[in-house]
């Protein structure tokens, strides 16, 4: 199974929702050997001039462009290479971040293609070298991806890349030297290097890593440590030592899948993970630390995990109760989660980890008692919310959308109506009818303009046409705004069936309200970056890799986020119908 972390304890507006860490399925070679690594030898663009005629920026195309179709001379040579560089650095900046599709961290730019594919004795010398020697941020960053982006057996086994890559990596351990973010490309093949040539990792990067701030960097180069031997010495140290909370996170993930993967055993694991919880600042990882606790952390673990969950002043209180509810008998879970919902003064996260502990038991019992909780008027709208969030990511229980379409219906207040249309539209849109109807017709604003902003994704025909109509003719200014929000949405993501600029600055030349005209100026320029790319590389792969976390989760917790990505999907499809109309 290829090496894969999920960070589980991030809690979203829709009830559960991963967060999964933005270095999973970085490369398709993850955790490979390079015999297992895929090639991505790619045919380099036809041309016969270098850097010859290339089509407009900011087409009107539908599909996703992927580097703007350019042509140029694929290099033959060294001479030629370097030739092909300094014509790259000749370019506004403006024109090569969209040639290399760099805003879209280079994801099948052809430029970065072109570069991966080339071959022969002189390339891997003269691409490293001119790779060191740039100062152009982003032409060096390009480099970098040509020569490192993606695994490579031919270029990991040639002894000429080592010195190269260390060299590359001490320029770019430092983030403000990284402004395009590909070092961690750099250690990444490094440790594919290290393994292809049997050189020893940890020894190469150690100290380095020990100075980096660079976030990604660090995740990647102590994630890609072995956790045994001096390598479990580093990281345990790294894991409560290291002054950036992403070097941790890093240690905190080599040594959490090492002691999934049995490396060593729960009384080591509970040794580890108990001392960094206890001084651990962030946040973040002291979730992480915590579910890492309840995952390998055998009885001591779980004794952590209880306490926690029965002191209803500590902050993880209620991630304890979640974990309790995955791993423990019902009845207690329940008991556990009941003893915090009806105690006055409790904090709202803490409250809400017990709902979500109480929707995680997936039984009639707990589902009931959400559902009263939400409507429980002499709670605080803050609490009713997170109820309605938790019963909306109850699994298998029918009565959910009974319950949800009920408080859609009849809730007594604006926040509670508004949260079970968000649950019905993530869990169940079928149930909420017609949503342009209740966006037209609702008598409370806040439910127009939430429904809204779930109609503007829907996969009805002339979406942005309506958005510009209810911008212009509703009564109430939030739904108007609401509308104008999701229609500048639609043209970022590259919709143009409907002039958004021309409606944001219709508003924005009528209004002599401050705060209105500065919220439209950045509505505007959010309007100003559309792009089709901006579905295909953001919605489109955010959808798959949700999807690709959910087949490695429990069932729990991938219902959750099948969930989401069908969410992600189908305003990914809206659009994209737009642009085919």
């Amino acid at each position: 199974m290829p090496k894969f972390t999920i960070a589980v304890l991030i809690v979203g507006a829709a009830g559960w929702v991963f967060s999964i860490a933005f270095w999973t399925t970085a490369d398709a070679g993850f955790g490979a050997t390079p015999s297992q690594l895929p090639q991505t030898r790619a045919l380099a663009p036809a041309s016969s001039t270098l850097g010859g005629d290339r089509a407009p920026i900011g087409g009107t195309d539908s599909a996703p462009r992927t580097a703007q179709s350019p042509r140029w001379k694929t290099p033959a040579s060294a001479s030629e290479l370097q030739e092909f560089v300094a014509w790259m650095r000749s370019l506004p900046e403006a024109e090569l971040r969209d040639m290399s599709n760099a805003d879209f961290k280079f994801r099948e730019s052809e430029l970065v293609e072109m570069l991966r594919s080339l071959q022969g004795e002189w390339v891997l010398p003269e691409l490293g070298d001119l790779a060191i020697d740039e100062r152009q941020p982003l032409v060096k960053a390009v480099l970098v991806m040509g020569l490192l982006g993606a695994p490579d057996e031919e270029r990991s086994a040639d002894p000429r890349i080592v010195a190269r890559c260390e060299t590359l990596l001490g320029q770019m351990s430092k983030a403000n030297d990284d402004p395009f973010d590909v070092g961690y490309k750099i250690i990444t093949r490094l440790n594919d290097i290290c393994f292809a040539q049997s050189i020893d990792y940890i020894a190469r990067v150690s100290t380095l890593l020990a100075d980096s701030d660079n976030s990604r960097l660090l995740i990647h180069g102590y994630f890609k440590m072995s956790a045994r031997g001096a390598g479990r010495t580093i990281l345990t140290e790294v894991l409560t030592g290291h002054s950036s909370r992403d070097g941790r996170m890093g240690a905190l993930e080599a040594l959490r899948y090492a002691a999934r993967q049995g490396e060593f055993c729960e009384y080591e694991a509970a040794q580890v993970f108990v001392p960094a919880l206890e001084v651990e600042s962030d946040r973040r990882n002291r979730s992480l630390l915590l579910e890492a606790l309840a995952a390998t952390g055998g009885v001591a673990g779980r004794a952590v995990v209880v306490d926690i969950a029965s002191n209803l002043e500590h902050p993880l209180c209620g991630e304890a109760l979640e974990h309790l509810a995955r791993d423990t008998d019902g009845a207690e879970s329940f008991a556990l989660a009941e003893r915090v919902v009806t105690t006055a003064g409790v904090e709202p996260e803490v409250f809400s980890g017990a709902c979500r502990a109480l929707a995680l038991l997936d039984e009639r019992a707990a589902t009931d008692r959400l559902a009263a909780l939400a409507r429980q008027t002499t709670l605080g709208p803050e609490f009713r919310i997170e109820s309605i969030r938790a019963l909306g990511s109850v699994r298998s229980d029918p009565t959910v959308q009974v319950h949800l379409s009920e408080l859609l219906r009849t809730g007594d207040c604006s926040e509670v109506r508004v949260e079970a249309l968000r649950a019905l539209a993530a869990t169940a849109a079928d149930q909420i009818g017609d949503l342009r109807a209740l966006a037209t017709s609702d008598g409370d604003a806040q439910v127009r303009a939430e429904a809204i902003r779930h109609a503007a994704f829907s996969e009805l025909p002339g979406a942005s046409t309506w958005l510009a109509e209810r911008a212009r003719s509703d009564s109430e200014l939030a739904v108007r705004h609401a509308a104008l929000e999701a229609l500048a949405e639609r043209a970022h993501l590259g919709d143009r069936s409907v002039d958004a600029l021309a409606e944001i600055r219709n508003v924005l030349s009528a209004t002599d309200d401050e705060q209105e005209s500065s919220w439209l100026t950045a509505l505007l320029a959010r309007a100003e970056t559309g792009d089709s790319r901006n579905a295909h590389f953001g919605l489109d792969r955010r959808a798959k890799v949700l999807r690709y976390a959910a087949s490695r989760l429990d069932a729990a917790g991938a219902a959750e986020l099948v969930r989401a990505a069908a969410q992600v999907e189908r305003k990914f499809r809206s659009v994209e119908a737009a642009a085919r109309d």
